[in-house]
């Protein structure tokens, strides 16, 4: 029989079976790695070779193996387990010989265990050592484990020396991130090998198990006796773990139960708080008691936009609820239109001052809800003289200035003024939409205040670039305060550079008398000099003659074709 490399991996890829000493291979592993037909092999044939062979050595199985990484990536270097060694340190020594295979054992080790990555896992933890290796955070590999669920991995740490005891830089073990696995098999192993279930990190595990609503881990920790604190309750009602509550009410101290009520009105816990409210002579609660900063929990729920809680205590207590007299304002602030629509159908009135704290807030869902509940005025204006639309304007809310413009609400130049001044880009572009953009000049408000992005909104919205002040049109002023990109804009939009400004004087005269060689530069090159007056060109001329050899009159000779008449002063 032909037992040469080639032709024994030839049959084998073809499918072939063939009986042959395969160990042979292996004595001639330099012929095996280099020849022809290697790199056409799959896995699977290369992984029948190794475990039927038994003529390695750990020297000639590194040898292989670098092959086998070269040809098909760091995925072969899984088939070392294959090999039939008789010892165990043969492995290790495999390891060894690979020089292809150095890792950064400290930053790998938990990379490998993120990827559930087994071959570099194991490949690792030869050197016991490394089984409680610390990250940064003071995490041993066993977190990472227990954190991704993989149980397998956490067993095999364990067996290779993981201190299931250590903690992290918080205090924490790995059993508080086994509170928060789908199941409690990684905690039942954990305590079993001695991890402490009351072991208090940043929480105790048990407070982790009712933050993710585990009641099963509640149970664990509890038959292996947690410390059961009154806080336990408290954040039952702060995460609405009704079925956790009922089990730890009769097991934790009552200590705390003046709470109860409140931490389920500020967090919507509708569940505890249904019980709470089905169970009052039971717990000698007091549902009216004035609680912290001098609200009742019915203050609470609308201050914190819990609407179903509002909502089963104006059922259950409305005549206390009317007796509330900032409710329905504290409702309006947190936003929240369930709790507004609750108040309002159950007595509590719209005013203009509700639509203004609305609008203040920038809740546009909630001045839709109001706009047609009452038939007030819709502009209350508080001690400082601002009303809803201007508030929203400093608060930059585009909603809630959006809902005075469709609903057609006056809208005036002082809003424009206002988001001018204040660079709200969006609300400028909103409100010009509903105001004339001439009036009142809001342009040249914009160039006093040297705003080009308000500038050329306006523009854009027709506003005319030739506007006037005190007989001083925009571009003027552009030139005498220096601004020559806000002069660029405008006659970019057809502002006229041959008006005469309050003085009588053209603008280009301005330009040149207030020595703005760049503005000038500017405003020459939008001027066609055949069509300027004489008596103008005269008095450009006279400034040269006045100023020679200055920047001013060299580009002014450039710019005219002066005549000798014209030289001469004739």
């Amino acid at each position: 029989m032909n037992t040469s490399v080639d032709y024994i991996l030839g049959s084998l890829e073809r499918g072939y079976s063939i009986e042959i000493e395969l160990y042979k291979i292996a004595a001639a592993i330099d012929d095996f790695v280099n020849c022809s037909k290697f790199n056409l092999v799959p896995l699977h044939i290369i992984r029948q070779i190794i475990q039927d062979s038994s003529g390695f050595s750990p020297k000639s199985a590194a040898r292989f193996i670098e092959k086998l990484v070269e040809v098909h990536g760091n995925a072969a270097a899984s088939l070392i387990y294959d090999f039939k060694f008789k010892e165990q340190k043969d492995y290790v020594e495999t390891f060894k010989n690979c020089k292809k295979l150095a890792l950064n054992t400290r930053d790998d080790i938990f990379t490998a265990i993120t990827n559930k990555d087994c071959f570099s896992i194991r490949y690792f933890l030869f050197d016991p050592k490394n089984a409680n290796l610390a990250n940064s955070d003071n995490e041993t590999p066993i977190f990472k484990a227990v954190a991704s669920g993989e149980i397998d991995t956490v067993k095999f740490l364990i067996k290779c020396g993981a201190d299931v005891r250590h903690t992290s830089r918080t205090g924490s073990t790995c059993l508080h991130y086994a509170s928060l696995n789908p199941t409690t098999e990684i905690a039942e192993l954990l305590i079993s090998y001695g991890c402490q279930v009351n072991k208090r990190g940043e929480r105790y595990p048990i407070e982790y198990a009712i933050f993710d609503n585990s009641i099963e881990h509640v149970k664990l920790y509890i038959n292996h006796r947690a410390i059961l604190m009154p806080e336990l309750l408290c954040l039952c009602c702060i995460y609405d773990r009704l079925e956790i509550f009922k089990l730890l009410e009769d097991l934790c101290p009552l200590t705390q139960k003046h709470e109860f009520l409140y931490l389920c009105s500020v967090n919507d816990s509708i569940d505890v708080m249904t019980y709470l409210l089905d169970n009052v002579q039971k717990y000698k609660l007091n549902v009216f008691q004035i609680q912290k900063d001098g609200k009742t929990i019915f203050g609470f729920a609308a201050e914190k936009g819990s609407d179903r809680c509002l909502a089963i205590l104006a059922e259950r207590y409305k005549s206390a609820l009317l007796r509330e007299d900032d409710i329905f304002n504290l409702a309006i602030n947190s936003g929240n239109a369930k709790c507004v629509k609750i108040l309002h159908e159950n007595g509590f009135d719209v005013t203009s001052f509700s639509f203004y704290l609305a609008a203040k807030n920038g809740h546009y869902d909630i001045m839709e809800y109001f706009f047609d509940k009452f038939d007030g005025n819709y502009y209350y204006y508080d001690s400082n003289g601002y009303d809803g639309l201007l508030c929203s304007i400093y608060n930059n809310y585009v909603s809630t200035t959006k809902f005075f413009i469709s609903h057609q609400l006056k809208i005036s130049y002082e809003y424009l003024k206002t988001a001018i001044e204040e660079d709200k880009t969006e609300i400028v572009d909103l409100i010009t939409d509903a105001v004339d953009v001439d009036s009142n000049h809001p342009l040249f408000l914009a160039a006093r205040l040297n705003k080009k992005k308000m500038m050329l909104m306006l523009l854009k919205k027709g506003a005319n670039p030739n506007v006037s002040e005190n007989n001083e049109c925009c571009l003027t002023y552009c030139i005498k305060h220096g601004t020559p990109k806000l002069a660029q804009l405008l006659l970019d939009y057809g502002a006229d550079p041959c008006l005469f400004n309050k003085d009588q004087d053209l603008i280009p005269i301005v330009a040149a008398f207030n020595m703005k060689i760049d503005i000038l530069k500017l405003i020459l090159n939008y001027i066609d000099p055949k069509k300027l007056d004489t008596n103008i060109q005269g008095i450009l001329f006279a400034l040269c003659v006045k100023n020679p050899g200055t920047p001013i009159s060299s580009m002014i000779l450039k710019q005219f074709c002066f005549t000798p008449n014209l030289a001469s002063g004739k």
